[in-house]
């Protein structure tokens, strides 16, 4: 009697797998394929949406371009200053060319500040006065600009094309000497030891009789459209003195406002800017939070040029401006905003700053941690009208905050990629495995039935 085996699956003649087999292994590959899509298009979202926002800040922090500004400098006949000047022996110079000057004032009339640096103007020290007395005809028809106490002073009426003007002699506050012959003097005029500054051309050299008698001082005489009220120059400050912010209030709604202080303000300025290595432990200092924002909007006076570390925060606005004059002769400052929502509640969650350092690359929108000093509440006017009131800081420094980039849907993509990998190996080497078993037991099946066909001998 033959026996029949049940029929079992068995490996194809060709290829790794049998039909039932190449069917799982499709499901699970398009399962894979989905499981990646899914990963793929969530990855190329996430990056486009930071993409778009990254474009859009960047875009947000360029400013507009300006149309270009071309600024016309007056044209100095210096050759014709040259013919008309008459310095070239003491009795020459005792005596002011009227012809000169009128050719001085003509040639200057549009000179301002802002044509101060185009025309490559030059601050009159002792030194440069001095310089000028020994050869005068270097220097003729150059702009200057002279800082000092008025030592005398005398208005003279227009007379033929010589138009009514003011002559005076500067004390130079480095020393030395000058004279200046003006058009017009400050809205509160102009009276001994004033503090003035004037710029003007240097038209000759002039010799004027001292305080005592036989005391001749000579020095360049600068002509000019104006003298304005100034101030002396302020010695770098490395140390505050409280007393002088003893006298410096808060701007308040309720109790009024007091602006500005002037010399407490620039004090302050120059300590930001000159302050000695490791004279403030920053991080001893106060971090503006909103416990800090608090305690500074009831009480400022107890935080006046104290040390204030300005936490993760974003700049609202950041410019550098151009400064009128100042005891610091500082031609510009940084001046801006900064706005955290963790200060909202007492104030409307910004603060006002300025600081001597130019920060050509803070832009708005940038994340920046600053140090700096609080001096006041400052009363400032909201674009939709009103009052409003913020603290003002004075800056020492400012960082930048880079972020990190999160690279974790790559780690993700990356961890899954290499696992598809593993377990796919995984699978073909079970598989082939597998198919070593089967084709085995093919054999050892096929031996069986090779033995039961033998004949069998009978005892």
């Amino acid at each position: 009697m033959r026996l029949t085996l049940p029929d079992r699956p068995s490996a194809p003649d060709r290829g790794l797998f049998n039909p039932a087999e190449r069917k799982r292994m499709r499901l699970l590959l398009f399962s894979l394929l989905i499981v990646v899509a899914s990963l793929v298009v969530m990855l190329q979202r996430e990056n486009e949406r930071r993409r778009t926002e990254a474009e859009r800040t960047r875009a947000e922090s360029v400013r507009e371009p300006q149309p270009e500004t071309v600024l016309v400098t007056p044209q100095v006949d210096v050759a014709k200053l040259e013919s008309l000047a008459r310095d070239r022996t003491p009795q020459e110079r005792a005596l002011v060319e009227p012809a000169a000057l009128v050719q001085a004032f003509a040639d200057t009339r549009l000179v301002n500040d802002r044509l101060f640096a185009p025309m490559q103007g030059r601050t009159l020290d002792e030194q440069a006065a001095s310089e000028i007395v020994q050869a005068p005809a270097g220097s003729r028809g150059r702009l200057f600009r002279a800082y000092g106490w008025v030592d005398a002073r005398s208005r003279y009426d227009a007379a033929g094309d010589l138009a009514a003007h003011t002559r005076g002699r500067l004390r130079l506050e480095d020393g030395g000497w000058a004279y200046f012959a003006v058009l017009d003097e400050p809205a509160n005029g102009i009276a001994e030891d004033d503090f003035v500054r004037v710029d003007g051309i240097f038209v000759e050299v002039f010799r004027g009789e001292g305080a005592a008698p036989g005391d001749w001082i000579e020095a360049p005489l600068l002509a000019g459209p104006r003298a304005v009220s100034s101030f002396p120059r302020l010695d770098p400050i490395t140390e505050l003195d409280p007393a002088s912010f003893a006298e410096v209030t808060d701007d308040s709604l309720a109790q009024g406002l007091s602006g500005q202080p002037f010399y407490p303000y620039w004090e302050l300025v120059s300590y930001a800017q000159n302050l000695p290595q490791g004279a403030v432990d920053w991080s001893l200092a106060p971090v503006l939070d909103r416990e800090t924002m608090t305690a500074l909007a009831t009480d400022g006076a107890r935080f006046r040029a104290r040390p204030v570390r300005i936490p993760l925060s974003q700049i609202m606005e950041s410019r550098l401006l151009a400064q009128k004059d100042n005891p610091l002769r500082l031609e510009r400052l940084t001046e801006g905003w900064i706005g955290n929502e963790k200060w909202f509640g007492p104030t409307n969650g910004v603060i006002r700053y300025v600081s001597p350092v130019l920060f050509e690359d803070v832009h708005r929108k940038d994340e920046v941690v600053a140090n700096g000093f609080f001096l006041k509440h400052l009363a400032y006017e909201p674009r939709d009208g009103g009052v409003a009131i913020a603290p003002f800081f004075v800056l020492h420094s400012m960082q930048v905050h880079t972020p990190v980039v999160d690279k974790t849907w790559q780690r993700i993509l990356l961890g899954f990629t290499v696992g598809v990998i593993l377990l796919g190996a995984l699978i073909y080497v079970m598989l082939l495995r597998d198919r070593r078993r089967s084709a085995q037991l093919q054999e050892e099946l096929l031996a069986r039935r090779r033995a039961r066909r033998r004949p069998q001998v009978g005892l």
